[in-house]
């Protein structure tokens, strides 16, 4: 049977979706963002540059252009609106995991990750035994946080509250954004101790630095005891259910009669959902690197009916704003 020309290019697009993330990945660590920053180049320039063929220069900025990622005019290579992002593609999860994706079938058949099929280490252990990638993913996690962290403020009011708790909350972006806005607050952000270090460094002398304090350790052990709302953003999108149930009830262990959690995370949202294709590729991606989950708002409520906050949580979204970013807000409280 003769396949129709439309649907003969979207399987090329799906059959070749290796090629693309490879090519996007090459242009980043070779920092064409960079190197288009100041004036357009023409393919043979670019071609020295990079130590390439001229003929595949050619093909590789076809790729890119056709993307987006680039404008090529002619001979000429200039910079896209999408060209600046490019280091985008340096997170440790899409550039050291495009290995990783090839042992995929080990995780869907249960058997572990395919990032620890492929590299012998879980996704945390090879960030612990490689400082500089730990480095590249905070600040990828750190950059790719903004329109994140600014979409998630308006959806809450943190002013009742006098002491918040940013369970796992990386450098404190979010606690600082929620410090700054509701003056009265302090914070207290628990991480580990490598990235409790960092933020001590980034907010040191700022004008939150007063309000701010930090209480390093372990999620799956303790956490801080004396807040009246507890913040866990973004972060069991990381783990599988048992896992990030285990991290929910010990926030409910160390927490204070009365006091709140506040789950703030994305969703999968619906297929007609401007969103719902990337969100359903960086499920499969969570997945496969650390046996994590992007999960849809049944899922979020069976998960957490089998914490110790039970049937406690209040559920709701931004899904009516019309964001292409779906966060979900998931609250409960100790009583």
């Amino acid at each position: 049977m003769a396949i129709q020309n439309n649907i003969a290019g979207k399987l090329i697009s799906i059959g070749f979706g290796h090629i693309i993330s490879k090519c996007a990945i090459i242009a980043a660590e070779h920092q064409l963002d960079e190197i288009l920053s100041d004036q357009p180049i023409s393919i043979s320039e670019m071609a020295k540059i990079l130590n390439f063929t001229v003929e595949g220069t050619a093909k590789f900025i076809r790729v890119l252009d056709a993307l987006e990622l680039v404008t090529l005019k002619g001979d000429l290579i200039t910079a896209s609106e999408l060209t600046p992002h490019l280091d985008y593609f340096l997170g440790i999860h899409i550039a050291d995991g495009y290995a990783a994706i090839e042992q995929l079938e080990t995780t869907l058949k249960g058997k572990t990750s395919s990032w620890q099929a492929h590299y012998g280490k879980t996704f945390y252990e090879y960030l612990d035994s490689n400082p500089e990638k730990s480095q590249t993913f905070t600040a990828w996690c750190e950059k790719t946080a903004t329109a994140w962290l600014t979409a998630v403020l308006p959806l809450y009011d943190f002013n009742p509250y006098n002491t918040i708790v940013d369970i796992a909350g990386g450098n404190g972006e979010l606690l600082s954004m929620i410090l700054t806005k509701n003056p009265h607050v302090r914070g207290i952000l628990f991480e580990q101790p490598v990235v409790i270090e960092q933020a001590k460094k980034q907010w040191a002398g700022s004008e939150i630095s007063k309000r701010l304090s930090y209480y390093p350790g372990d999620f799956f052990t303790k956490a801080p005891t004396e807040g009246d709302l507890y913040i866990i953003s973004r972060a069991l999108l990381n783990w599988n259910d048992a896992a990030s149930i285990r991290i929910i009830n010990q926030c409910y262990n160390h927490m204070p009669k009365d006091s709140k959690l506040l789950i703030i995370d994305f969703f999968v949202p619906e297929k007609n959902h401007a969103s719902y294709f990337g969100f359903a590729l960086s499920d499969i991606n969570l997945h496969g690197t650390m046996l994590g989950s992007n999960r849809s708002q049944q899922e979020w409520m069976n998960l957490l009916q089998n914490t110790q906050f039970g049937s406690n949580f209040v559920y709701s979204n931004n899904e009516e704003s019309g964001s292409t970013l779906p966060i979900c807000l998931l609250e409960a409280t100790k009583l």
